[in-house]
């Protein structure tokens, strides 16, 4: 968070940049005494410096980061896919120095408006500019620095149980519900699956009920689960071992149906159906039957304990089920 540090205030901007690169890899890395970061952000949100004083700080910090431990991988701050802003670099400010640098790093919200709503929508939504942000960044690693990861570092959602305050910045703040959050979340990390994105991280980790942006978007309360904490344990749980496959079934606002395989059994899957949609939708939904045999079928939970059996009727090649807002995972195995 060298941000925070007028770039005024250093000895020697580019001098300073490299030794605490060095000193931070040495310690940390991966090779390093300490051996506590694989990788390490340049920056996060720098945008009270302008993009070659960045530039400075980036270049030489990574510099000392590779002399320090060549292993440890280095990202990128928060870019943008156009002009610099307050919260995010231009990806055009890493042009040339793409032998100090292994991830694109970004952060992406599902908004429908910014000030004085901050509303957000769902993950699907094709109104909004999410998927098309994040395929963008992806689209641009494609073509100028192929081969380097994608990462999307900040991205969620609030879910407060308490009104907005009455006056102030955040009186007309709109919050997502519990149920929501946990629902787009895990709906949101499928899609990345099938985009193609390498990793993503759900800001923040716990909050206090506090009716702000980021101020209820974690997905603990005082480190008390959520019920997006139980659907996301239950996603890694079913499909941390598996991979995207393909898509079934696409349809906007209508039904979305993947495949998954797992990594190192192809032979066993599962088909994840849902409803694309915020509007707490429900449908009695006709999809192409898995092959091989279904194990179990079950529905996203958003508390602790077994998830829901979902009952399904199998016949003439198609499975009819009920399909909702939380998703089916249907396993199944093949031989």
């Amino acid at each position: 968070m060298f941000e925070t540090i007028p770039h005024d205030k250093w000895h020697d901007l580019a001098a300073d940049a490299f030794a605490y690169g060095f000193c931070f890899a040495r310690f940390f890395g991966p090779s390093g005494t300490q051996r506590l970061c694989e990788s390490i952000e340049i920056g996060n949100e720098p945008g009270l410096y302008d993009d070659a004083t960045y530039r400075t700080v980036f270049e030489n910090m990574a510099r000392g980061v590779r002399k320090g431990d060549p292993k440890m991988k280095i990202a990128t701050c928060a870019v943008v896919n156009g002009p610099s802003h307050r919260y995010a670099k231009s990806l055009e400010c890493f042009k040339g120095l793409e032998n100090l640098y292994d991830v694109i790093s970004f952060h992406c919200y599902a908004e429908v408006e910014g000030w004085p709503t901050w509303r957000r929508s769902f993950p699907e939504d094709p109104k909004i500019k999410f998927l098309r942000e994040i395929r963008d960044v992806i689209a641009w690693r494609d073509k100028h620095a192929p081969g380097k990861a994608v990462w999307l570092t900040e991205f969620g959602w609030d879910a407060c149980t308490k009104p907005p305050p009455t006056s102030g910045d955040f009186a007309k703040w709109e919050s997502s519900t519990e149920t929501q959050q946990a629902q787009w979340l895990v709906r949101a990390f499928l899609v990345f699956a099938r985009i193609g994105l390498e990793r993503a991280y759900v800001f923040f980790f716990d909050d206090k009920d506090e009716p702000h942006v980021h101020g209820s978007s974690g997905i603990t309360r005082e480190y008390k689960p959520k019920p997006s904490f139980y659907a996301l344990a239950h996603l890694f749980q079913t499909l941390g071992e598996y991979r995207f496959e393909g898509v079934l079934v696409g349809r906007e606002g209508d039904l979305y149906v993947y495949d998954v395989r797992h990594g190192q059994d192809r032979g066993r899957g599962v088909r994840v159906a849902w409803s694309p949609t915020g509007s707490g939708r429900r449908l009695r939904a006709a999809l192409p039957a898995p092959p091989g045999t279904i194990q179990w079928a079950q529905r996203m939970p958003l508390k602790e304990g077994p998830a829901e059996s979902v009952s399904y009727n199998q016949s003439g090649g198609q499975i009819t089920l009920d399909v909702d807002e939380s998703p089916v995972y249907m396993g199944f195995t093949e031989f």
